[in-house]
């Protein structure tokens, strides 16, 4: 198994890929032999034909029917061909929404499995190959493990759902991945916390500090990332900023740094909270 840990590099998957065998269509030829029938030769023999315009006659007929049946042979290739890409779209299709993911599988629905495990910090792929092999089998079985889903390495219908509640609000505790790293930016941003580089995980103390911005903000506190409290830091992220009592945070330390050097207070070491 692949533990996906900050810091950690998964390898990169082997890849194979099937050749597609080609195949060359081989025009016959066939000769002619000569008539039994002198009668039907004479009968076939327009009046004052000679026998090298007679052959000339037969060489462009045989070249036509050459031609006819090359151009028959294209088009049926291509017919061919047009199927089995029409069929392979047809099974990437069904395999990206009824069916299960697993080794061996192949498509644009494994690049976008292996983006989403990116996201939620279980793999660190820049580039993902289209390809689904251990590496990958390996990732979903710690995703599996860590939400307490049966580890089978194989991205079925309750994973991948699995996977899109985790990637969409509300984001709570035992959360991880990049949405989390962006709520955690934008409530330093506001003031609530300092964290300088935080990391995927949402637990007790990011919790804790999304109970103080739903407080300052009257919306119920659970610590619980809703749909609502996003809305809210969203608001304040974008209106007007203003400073009030029970505010904290480095912009408030800021706040009294200058009221000081104006002359209007003596802080010597200002806290970072507003009274």
């Amino acid at each position: 198994m692949v533990e996906a840990k900050d810091g950690e590099t998964n390898g990169t998957e082997s890849e194979v890929k099937s050749d597609s065998d080609e195949q060359n269509d081989e025009s016959e030829s066939t000769g002619t032999g000569e008539e039994n029938n002198q009668e039907e030769k004479n009968q076939a023999k327009p009046e004052g034909e000679s026998g090298k315009d007679k052959d000339v006659a037969n060489d462009a007929e045989n070249n036509e029917e050459t031609e006819e049946k090359n151009q028959s042979v294209q088009e049926t290739d291509t017919s061919e061909s047009d199927e089995q890409v029409k069929n392979e779209d047809e099974k990437e299709f069904n395999t990206a929404n009824n069916d299960d993911y697993h080794t061996g599988d192949s498509g644009n629905h494994v690049v976008t499995l292996k983006e989403d495990l990116t996201s939620l910090g279980f793999a660190n792929w820049s580039d993902p190959t289209q390809y689904y092999g251990s590496i990958t089998a390996g990732v979903v079985e710690d995703f599996q493990d860590y939400y307490n889903l049966p580890v089978t390495g194989i991205a079925d219908e309750g994973t991948r759902n699995k996977i899109s509640e985790v990637l969409n609000p509300p984001y709570r505790n035992g959360d991880r991945g990049d949405p989390v790293v962006e709520l955690k930016e934008n409530l330093t941003e506001l003031g609530f916390a300092n964290w300088s580089n935080p990391s995927q995980y949402y637990g007790s103390v990011t919790a804790g500090v999304v109970e103080d911005f739903q407080s300052a903000h009257d919306l119920t506190v659970d610590g619980i990332t809703d749909q609502n409290t996003l809305s809210k830091i969203e608001e304040a992220l974008t209106n007007d900023p203003y400073y009030e009592e029970g505010d904290s945070g480095d912009h408030v330390v800021a706040l009294k740094e200058d009221l000081t050097s104006l002359g209007f207070a003596n802080w010597s070491d200002p806290t970072p909270i507003l009274w």
